[in-house]
């Protein structure tokens, strides 16, 4: 974790020269722990450098206990290791007053095992979606072809009147659908409904985005894209691809511009900074 944590900080090894590794519990009146404590401290080391390749230095390794005893013989018990015991304090508190500074500015994100779990089930969905895309995307295709057609014939062909009589219609028998179900009610006669409400050309943008999400909402918004993508991949990338690449290419100096013009004037109307507690009592 140190490591991901640190990676792009200094030359990724910089952070190993600010740790320190202890072990607990090596408290004065038991002597148990001092039993090859010189070649514990090695084996932990090693074991560190060898799991963490990052890990370039000997990470220093300290002993501390702080728990004490009562009762006849508690004097005797902890005088044998309290020498030991305070020689740990001593070298960890040497270890924080002489390390240096750390950057931590560009600290990275760290992706635990249940991260990287979800990252990989979100891939496998991924996946299986875009495959299935490659399957049915014709269909996805023809239902668009075909909800263009409706708009077309819905905002040229199709006389008021009749729209009314079709929206009646419509609303009639989602109104009938929703009455008579038991349970839940189903998705259709609600699209159907709101299709009602919107038969009707209103001369305005609005009412055809509206059918138009419905229309995405009842395809399904994945399905949609991964088969527009893949559409596109299949029949128009080998044609059209090289031109929007070109284009892409020339307009990326000038969106990066329009970014920093941006950035730019965030900056120079962001209110200005509080003053803290101590500025203000300076004041």
């Amino acid at each position: 974790m140190v490591a991901e944590k640190f990676a792009a900080a200094g030359d990724g090894g910089d952070v190993w020269k600010h740790v320190i590794l202890a072990y607990a519990k090596c408290n004065s009146h038991d002597v148990s722990w001092q039993a090859s404590i010189a070649k514990k401290k090695r084996d932990l080391q090693a074991a560190v450098r060898a799991k963490i390749p990052s890990c370039k230095v000997e990470v220093p390794v300290v002993t501390l206990g702080g728990a004490t005893v009562s009762g006849e013989g508690a004097g005797a018990m902890a005088a044998a290791g309290k020498a030991k015991e305070k020689e740990g304090f001593d070298e960890l508190w040497t270890f924080l007053q002489t390390a240096g500074d750390l950057d931590c500015t560009k600290l990275q994100p760290f992706e635990g095992a249940d991260v990287k779990w979800e990252k990989m089930i979100k891939a496998k969905d991924e996946a299986e979606a875009r495959a299935r895309a490659s399957l049915i995307y014709i269909a996805v295709l023809a239902k668009l072809g075909g909800f263009l057609v409706f708009l077309f014939w819905r905002a040229f062909m199709l006389p008021r009147y009749v729209a009314f009589l079709l929206a009646s219609a419509i609303g009639a028998y989602a109104v009938h659908q929703i009455v008579t179900c038991s349970g839940d009610v189903p998705r259709t006669p609600l699209f159907g409904a709101a299709l009602a409400l919107l038969m009707v050309n209103m001369h305005t943008v609005a009412d055809e985005l509206l059918i138009l999400g419905l229309f995405v909402k009842f395809v399904g918004y994945e399905t949609m894209a991964y088969s527009v993508r893949h559409s596109y991949r299949v029949w128009l990338e080998p044609h059209a691809g090289p031109f929007v690449d070109a284009a892409m290419e020339k307009a990326g100096p000038l969106l990066q511009a329009a970014q920093e013009q941006v950035k730019k004037l965030t900056v120079s109307v962001a209110p200005p900074a509080k003053p803290s507690a101590e500025t203000k009592k300076n004041l």
